[in-house]
């Protein structure tokens, strides 16, 4: 399972518009909404919660090689293995994980920062699978205490994963270059999808930035009628955001932001030199 004092590198300004809702599980069909904030405002078509946003951040962290594609897109290819351990074995099915990238796949959204348009079709453009899904493993705690198996070179196929190449859009990584920001792996194992939210808000801000808690709650998207049940949120989850750097003042009402561990993965680039002394990751697979 990730380590808590590991880095997650995302895109700021979706940290701050509520593109994502705090919530861990969203319903099915379509609902298109409008989301007004003073960075700008989104148009979403589909439906995005914080399931979701976990999927997309830790494909870029497990990402072993990145291509750059014509249209502008990047292909990560990523180990299912790290992927889901990434996550928590314990949490994520590979199934939930398809899920989700098929969601963020479907999703179209139209985002206007300070008066520039965007758009896209989906977060991710594109999905491919190589190799025979892996076997689930619920519960399987004692066996991936350590970290998945390394691919072999060569190998398409690794003993316990797939390799996945999955394309992000354009505009989605406009976006972590515009404004790049990064929470700690803590935010991936709280329980609520508001302390999510509202963590990963409020830790886009720089070290020691304090804000009222109903600010946090009205800038992730919680409704006034829903305010009593994400304190309560909040509250049971208080100890993993104390992990991830957000303290909570019950008593003057305000979440402030610790300062970022100074030992940080670098953030992904589109080309990775191989490490030294490592096996090199395997070649790119052909679309």
């Amino acid at each position: 399972m990730t380590r808590h004092g590991e880095m997650i590198t995302t895109a700021g300004h979706a940290c701050r518009v509520p593109i994502f809702a705090p919530v861990r599980r969203v319903g099915r069909g379509l609902v298109r909404q409008r989301v007004e904030s003073a960075w700008g405002h989104a148009t979403i078509t589909g439906h995005l919660g914080q399931r979701e946003r976990d999927a997309l951040d830790s494909v870029c962290e497990a990402a072993q090689a990145w291509r750059p594609e014509s249209t502008g897109d990047v292909t990560a290819l990523v180990d299912s293995a790290r992927l889901r351990a990434s996550l928590g074995w314990d949490r994520w099915k590979y199934s939930q994980i398809r899920d989700a990238l098929r969601a963020l796949r479907a999703a179209e959204i139209e985002l206007i920062i300070h008066g520039e348009r965007s758009e896209w079709s989906g977060i991710i453009t594109h999905i491919v699978e190589a190799g025979d899904p892996p076997p689930e493993r619920v519960g399987s705690r004692s066996r991936w205490r350590t970290a998945p198996p390394v691919p072999e070179p060569g190998r398409t196929s690794p003993r316990d994963g797939m390799m996945w190449e999955i394309t992000i859009s354009r505009a989605w990584i406009a976006l972590m270059r515009r404004l790049q920001v990064r929470y700690p792996a803590a935010v991936f194992h709280m329980r609520y999808g508001v302390s999510q939210a509202a963590a990963r808000f409020i830790l886009s801000h720089k070290p020691g930035a304090t804000m009222r808690i109903d600010t946090v709650l009205d800038a992730v998207g919680v409704q006034s009628r829903d305010r009593a049940r994400a304190r309560r949120e909040l509250a049971a989850d208080a100890s993993l955001m104390a992990t991830a750097g957000v303290h909570i003042d019950w008593a003057a009402g305000v979440m402030t932001t610790h300062p970022a561990p100074e030992t940080t993965r670098p953030a992904p680039e589109t080309t990775r030199p191989a490490p030294e002394n490592t096996r090199p990751a395997p070649e790119p697979l052909a679309l």
